[in-house]
Order: structure tokens, then C-alpha cells, then sequence
């Protein structure tokens, strides 16, 4: 289970906005491309008792966030060397189009569909502090 701190920022009907607090690890760690620096914002189903500036809890399941992992970074590599492999015998400059082309629509296909359907169907645990 993956846990995060937030703040409630916004409750609209049945959806309320929480600005993520700072990701875990973030302090020790100096990659600046993660967006450490970021305001993250998690738009999640309302969850009665809550307002507005609470102070709050976030779990996640890390099933989910494993299945993201594999989707996202797994499975293009895998597909970039099975690709290499088949068109082996190309000019590397065709190799590398075909291999572009190929995860390109891989990534637009994932965030359209894959990715849209994980995010719908995860659960998140939220309790104030």
C-alpha cells in the first residue's frame, strides 16, 4: 500500500481535489525531472465528513501502481528489443523510425485506453489526520 499526504483544496458535488504534499523520498532524492518541485493535484470521488483544508491520508494500492509500472516501462522495452530483433537486418536509421513510429502509437494507444482504465477503476483509501 502506497501512502501520501494531502490537502483538500476544492469539493465540487461528488469529486473534491486534494494538492498532494510533498512525494515521499523527494527531500533525499535530486531529480528534478520527477517534479519534485510540482503542485500535485488528485482529483478523487467525495468522501463524506470531509472539508475543504482538511488535512488528510491517501492509500493506494500498490497492485495498481505495479500494473502502471509494467505498462508504462516494461512492456515498451520489451517491445523495442522484440522489434530490434525481427528487423535485425535493417539500416539503423530504419530501425530506429520503425522502432520510434511503433512505441509512439504504443504510448498514445496506453494513455487513451490502459492507463485511462487503471486510473478509473483504483481505489483509494482516504481518512483525515
Amino acid at each position: 500500500m502506497f501512502k501520501q499526504t494531502g490537502v483538500i483544496t476544492d469539493i465540487n458535488q461528488d469529486k473534491m481535489s486534494i494538492k498532494i504534499l510533498g512525494m515521499q523520498g523527494c527531500k533525499d532524492c535530486q531529480n528534478i525531472i520527477c517534479g519534485q518541485n510540482k503542485q500535485n493535484t488528485l482529483l478523487v470521488n467525495y468522501t463524506p465528513g470531509l472539508e475543504i483544508g482538511d488535512k488528510i491520508e491517501i492509500k493506494v494500492s500498490s497492485k495498481n501502481l505495479a500494473l502502471t509500472s509494467i505498462v508504462m516501462f516494461f512492456l515498451p522495452s520489451l517491445i523495442f528489443v522484440i522489434i530490434g530483433y525481427i528487423f535485425r537486418g535493417l539500416n539503423i536509421y530504419w530501425l530506429i523510425s520503425i522502432e520510434t513510429s511503433i512505441l509512439i502509437t504504443y504510448f498514445f494507444v496506453m494513455k487513451f485506453t490502459v492507463l485511462k482504465s487503471i486510473e478509473k477503476n483504483t481505489q483509494y483509501q482516504i481518512q483525515k489526520i
